[in-house]
């Protein structure tokens, strides 16, 4: 696995170590559900596509797109999913979740979160019980005002 994108690499880094967790969650998606008839689909803005155009006066909750639509052949319905990966900790902007809470209400939005070679896969509710009950820090990237969460990974598989 690449380097865990921060906001100190070059755009194109972040985009390549992006890029490498969302293959995963396709082979991973795929594999799990082999012959039954589920899919998913890359949705949202382009990252690649999107680089150098100027989306200053989009509204965040539309950069905050969901990273895939998902049809779940089982139980008959649809979901989105967000692919985060992260290090120890997983450093949730508030912004962002309160977006992803916003499309929870359109389909069910579930986070797929890698570190290293596990994977913590939980619902938007999950994730904002986990932030009622554990008060944790947060903290503020150097270049940027949005506040995040510091969240660590093992409470995410629990």
């Amino acid at each position: 696995m690449a380097k865990i994108a921060h906001h100190k690499m070059s755009w194109e880094e972040r985009i390549k170590c992006q890029n490498i967790a969302e293959d995963q969650f396709e082979m991973d998606y795929n594999y799990r559900n082999r012959g039954n008839g589920s899919w998913c689909y890359k949705y949202g803005i382009d990252n690649e596509k999107a680089h150098g155009k100027d989306l200053r006066g989009v509204k965040s909750l539309i950069l905050q797109t969901p990273d895939f639509l998902c049809w779940d052949n089982t139980e008959r319905h649809f979901y989105f999913v967000e692919v985060k990966h992260c290090g120890y900790n997983l450093n949730l902007k508030k912004v962002h979740f309160d977006n992803y809470k916003k499309w929870n209400k359109c389909h069910k939005v579930r986070l797929w979160v890698l570190h290293n070679d596990s994977i913590a896969y939980l619902s938007v509710e999950r994730i904002d019980q986990l932030i009622t009950n554990n008060n944790y820090d947060t903290g503020k990237y150097d270049d940027c005002v949005k506040e995040y969460w510091i969240i660590p990974f093992k409470d995410l598989l629990a």
